[in-house]
């Protein structure tokens, strides 16, 4: 089995694809913390919070992708 050589990929490419990465998990991690607090104190019963989270979570994913362009070099 031969050894796959990644010395000509350029290291600032992936540097800066993990870091757009970063920003969106770290976006989705912070809008689930913030849904989590806000529905605790609304005291939203678990499988309507768990089902409202999930879409406002996907449609936050939606807009970093298409509105933002997190993903975009």
């Amino acid at each position: 089995m031969d050894k796959l050589d990644f010395s000509s990929v350029d290291n600032s490419i992936i540097n800066e694809m993990a870091g757009r990465l970063g920003i969106f998990m770290g976006a989705l991690l912070g809008v689930g913390i913030i849904l989590i607090i806000l529905f605790k104190l609304l005291r939203v019963p678990n499988k309507l919070a768990s089902f409202l989270s999930t879409c406002i979570m996907l449609y936050t994913a939606y807009l970093l992708v298409t509105k933002f362009n997190v993903f975009t070099l």
